[in-house]
């Protein structure tokens, strides 16, 4: 689901969604991702509750974006519970919405992650995320979609080891005269212009984080190799010539710092030799660790979880000269 979840990601993220709206209910979506979920070997060790189930939701959305909005969170909620522990769902009306809750009794979140916990690339010791190696690109996916709905969710938790619950909130479908015929389909969605083709490189020991950042830019046209350590990553750099090199900086065999200056002091020898953008990309964002970075020979300096329209806005800056 991994790679299914980040190519519809990227799609948001370039405006490329179109949503096929009609008037749905939102109960018959989770009954359905409900029966899906309970059919998976790990859900017969949890206990599955629905709290309440009002039929009459009826939204104006994308059925197959909704059922891909249930589904995840459902998953997330039998994935990070361990067995024996309870997964609550409940729909409701309120105020001309749909709400929708998911909440477990599984690993929670730490306080300082909710706020982040929708971002592509987030990492945190204690999290969902951290638990089993995953990014959180699902959870970044239902946000998208939720949102091109018109629609919001939160994330709350009292802390790791307690639990978590998301709750979605949804406008309800407003009755329309039978005779207003409006073509939906396109809604959401825009042409894009598509970046000239570069030559990135993309050192980063993280399999899911290089996994991601290579489907998003080769989907975007560009040419992508990929190492996963310092010292084969200085020689990528150096033997290829890229026009871009990401480079994380808690690399092995070579930090990204000695990346930097090796290479910068490889092709500074060479007299008249292009230099490559370097981009860091580091869990650290104080401005002391912004000063190290540009002081070891990087460009730029982008902060997990990275922001894909700050990471495609530079790529069409240097594209464009």
């Amino acid at each position: 689901l991994l790679l299914d979840d980040l190519l519809d990601v990227a799609r948001v993220t370039q405006n490329k969604i179109v949503l096929r709206r009609e008037v749905v209910s939102l109960g018959d979506i989770v009954a359905e991702e409900l029966r899906t979920i309970e059919r998976l070997p790990e859900t017969s060790r949890r206990v599955i509750e629905v709290e309440g189930m009002d039929q009459m939701c009826l939204v104006d959305g994308d059925p197959a974006r909704l059922h891909q909005v249930v589904i995840n969170l459902l998953r997330n909620a039998v994935k990070y519970s361990s067995d024996g522990e309870t997964v609550t769902v409940k729909l409701s009306r309120r105020d001309n919405q749909a709400v929708l809750s998911v909440r477990d009794t599984g690993v929670g979140i730490a306080p300082d992650m909710l706020d982040q916990i929708f971002e592509l690339f987030v990492q945190s010791r204690d999290t969902i995320d951290r638990a089993e190696g995953g990014l959180g690109v699902g959870l970044t996916l239902v946000r998208a979609i939720i949102e091109l709905h018109g629609g919001t969710i939160r994330a709350f938790s009292q802390g790791t080891g307690f639990g978590s619950e998301f709750t979605i909130q949804l406008p309800l479908a407003v009755p329309q005269p039978s005779s207003a015929k409006l073509d939906k389909a396109k809604t959401g969605a825009t042409q894009s212009v598509r970046l000239p083709s570069l030559r990135i490189a993309i050192i980063e020991d993280n399999s899911d984080v290089q996994l991601c950042l290579r489907t998003l830019l080769e989907m975007d046209g560009n040419e992508v190799r990929v190492s996963c350590d310092g010292i084969e990553g200085t020689d990528l750099i150096l033997e290829w010539r890229p026009d871009i090199a990401i480079v994380d900086i808690g690399l092995p065999g070579r930090d990204g710092f000695d990346v930097a200056r090796e290479v910068r002091k490889s092709i500074s020898a060479e007299h008249n030799q292009p230099q490559p953008h370097l981009i860091a990309l580091t869990g650290y964002g104080l401005p002391s660790d912004r000063v190290k970075v540009l002081e070891a020979g990087f460009n730029l300096h982008l902060v997990k979880p990275v922001n894909l329209d700050e990471l495609f806005d530079v790529l069409h800056r240097i594209a464009s000269g």
